[in-house]
């Protein structure tokens, strides 16, 4: 039997704004319970990525479709929150 991971799909611009939609509703949430300071330096925005990342990686060794998904959830708004953060930090990037 065929492992659905193996299968390429077609992927419509209706899905990708459904999961950024997705992705927004989720970094607001998390803004919420966390508050909205932003990153300070570029360490933390490296450390948090990499965390995200390692955490990714070890999902991916799970074999579990939705650990993946939610790990790969979890980098993206990382990136989100990151690049909004850098806005402040690197004044040539707002």
């Amino acid at each position: 039997m065929a492992n659905l991971l193996d299968t390429r799909f077609s992927v419509s611009e209706e899905l990708i704004r459904n999961i950024t939609e997705s992705l927004v509703q989720g970094l607001l949430q998390k803004m919420t319970e966390k508050g909205p300071g932003s990153f300070v330096h570029r360490h933390e925005i490296m450390g948090c990525i990499q965390e995200e990342y390692h955490e990714l990686i070890e999902a991916s060794h799970s074999r579990k479709p939705m650990a993946l998904y939610s790990e790969l959830e979890d980098l993206a708004m990382a990136a989100i929150f990151s690049i909004a953060s850098l806005r402040f930090i690197d004044p040539s990037r707002r």
